[in-house]
């Protein structure tokens, strides 16, 4: 065994020096599978972002979009393809749970934003359960325009953290400072 400097003498030690090379074979194995499929998954999530980033870039050089606006794009679809794969993930794991148990784990994790937005407070549990689970967490940089004159507005923001302007009309600009917005009323 080794280097030959030790042989094995007895039945029952060549059978467990067997028995510890499968064990050792086996550990090694699914360590090499582990961190192959981990590596797999990333690469799989790089190739989707890698495509839309190539999407885009076609579609921007196509239309002529200004460098500062295809960058902000480009910074929207990297942090929305981090979160989005997890959000992904997230929904799939509950949708596979019993509605009892969903409800339960949908009120828990929402429970920040129920506390916070004056708009859930004194809603129906049935209202909530309903609506919690189409909310999305978003992330808006500075100079980010979520809507323009004209815009069909098919989502609603609600505010946690950060500051936002308010163009009521060209001359008319509304500001809400950061940590000014009253959620207790």
């Amino acid at each position: 065994m080794g280097f030959g400097d030790i042989s094995l003498g007895l039945t029952f030690e060549l059978w467990f020096a067997i028995a510890w090379m499968l064990v050792g074979v086996s550990v090694y194995t699914y360590a090499v599978g582990s961190v192959s499929t981990i590596v797999a998954n990333l690469d799989a999530r790089a190739a989707v972002l890698s495509n839309k980033l190539e999407v885009f870039q076609n579609y921007a050089s196509r239309i002529e979009l200004p460098a500062e606006s295809s960058l902000r794009v480009q910074r929207f679809l990297e942090n929305d393809a981090r979160d989005m794969h997890n959000l992904v993930e997230q929904e799939q794991l509950q949708m596979e749970l019993p509605p009892s148990l969903r409800i339960e784990v949908v009120a828990f994790t929402h429970s920040e934003v129920v506390n916070k937005i004056v708009f859930f407070q004194n809603k129906t549990q049935d209202f909530l359960r309903k609506i919690l689970p189409d909310l999305r967490a978003r992330k808006v940089y500075s100079g980010d325009f979520l809507y323009s004159q004209g815009d069909v507005a098919d989502e609603i923001y609600f505010v946690l953290n950060g500051a936002f302007t308010l163009y009521v009309d060209v001359s008319e600009m509304l500001e809400w400072p950061e940590n000014t917005i009253d959620r207790t009323n």
